[in-house]
C-alpha cells in the first residue's frame, strides 16, 4: 500500500510549519505577556507583603517618657502613678529610675548622696553617666519589644546637677552623648518655697535652695523641642491628667520611628 503524499514527507513537514507558524508565534507571546503580568502580580504581592509587615511592626516600638525637675518636685511619685495609669488603660508600661542604686555602681552613688562617702565632682558625675550606660541595652530590648518605659530622672539631672557645682556645660554633656534619647521630657517645675516645705527636703546632699535654684536655670538650658514643661503646683490627679494625656499622644505617634541618640 502506498502511503499518501500529503500525509508524509519532509516537504509537507515543512509546510505544516509555514501554514501553523503564525499561531505559535500568537501563543508564544501570549504566554509571554501572560508570564510577564503573573511575574507583575507577584512582584505587586511582595511589595504589598513588605509593605504590611512594615505597617504592622512599625507600631510595636514603645515610647521613651522621662520626667525631670528639682528634688521634691513629684517626679517619684507622678512617675509611679502614670506608669499606674496607663497599665489600666491597657498599654504596656514600665517605671525605671536613676540613678539606679541597686547596682554596684548604683551603691556608690547611694553613699555619695547620703553623704557617707566623699568623691571629687568628676567622680560623682561620671558614676551617675555609667549608671546609665549599665541600663541602655535593657532601655532599647524593651522600647522595641513595645514596651513604653517612663523614667524618673535621665542624663538631663545628671548634667545640671554637675554644671550647677560650677562644671562645665560641653563636659559634663559629653559621656551621655549616644544613649538612648527620649520622645519626650516631663519638665515639672515648682516654686523653691514650696519646694522646701515638701516632706524629707534637705534629707541628701543637693537639697539645698541655691543648689536647687541654679539647677531650675540649667534646665532651662538644656531644653529642646521633644520637652514640655508642667506647672507641678497642682492637685496630683489634675497633674497626673496633663502627663497621661500628653504621654498618650506621644505614644500613639512614636510606633514607627527609629531609636535616636543623645546629643550626637
Amino acid at each position: 500500500m502506498v502511503k499518501s503524499p500529503s500525509l508524509c514527507g519532509g516537504r509537507h513537514e515543512d509546510g505544516v510549519r509555514k501554514v501553523f507558524a503564525p499561531f505559535f508565534s500568537c501563543c508564544a507571546v501570549f504566554v509571554n505577556i501572560k508570564s510577564k503580568k503573573v511575574a507583575q502580580k507577584l512582584s505587586f504581592l511582595r511589595n504589598f507583603a513588605t509593605f504590611f509587615h512594615k505597617k504592622l511592626t512599625m507600631h510595636t516600638r514603645g515610647a521613651f517618657i522621662v520626667l525631670e525637675g528639682c528634688d521634691r518636685s513629684g517626679k517619684s511619685t507622678q512617675s509611679q502613678k502614670l506608669v499606674d495609669k496607663l497599665q489600666k488603660n491597657g498599654v504596656d508600661a514600665k517605671l525605671i529610675k536613676f540613678p539606679d542604686r541597686d547596682t554596684e555602681c548604683g551603691k556608690l552613688i547611694d553613699e555619695y548622696l547620703r553623704q557617707k562617702k566623699p568623691l571629687t565632682d568628676e567622680g560623682i558625675h561620671l558614676l551617675f553617666s555609667t549608671n546609665r550606660w549599665e541600663a541602655k541595652n535593657s532601655i532599647e530590648e524593651s522600647l522595641m519589644k513595645g514596651t513604653t518605659l517612663i523614667c524618673d530622672r535621665y542624663s538631663y539631672s545628671g548634667v545640671a546637677f554637675s554644671v550647677a557645682k560650677g562644671m562645665s556645660l560641653q563636659w559634663c554633656k559629653a559621656p551621655e552623648e549616644g544613649l538612648t534619647k527620649p520622645d519626650l521630657v516631663f519638665l515639672l517645675t515648682l516654686p523653691i518655697e514650696k519646694i522646701m516645705q515638701r516632706g524629707g527636703f534637705g534629707g541628701e546632699r543637693y537639697e539645698k535652695k541655691q543648689m536647687q535654684q541654679e539647677v531650675i536655670k540649667i534646665y532651662e538650658l538644656l531644653k529642646e523641642d521633644y520637652w514640655l514643661e508642667i506647672d507641678a503646683d497642682q492637685t496630683q490627679e489634675a497633674l497626673l491628667d496633663v502627663l497621661y494625656n500628653n504621654s498618650l499622644e506621644v505614644i500613639r505617634k512614636v510606633g514607627g520611628k527609629p531609636l535616636e541618640h543623645l546629643w550626637t
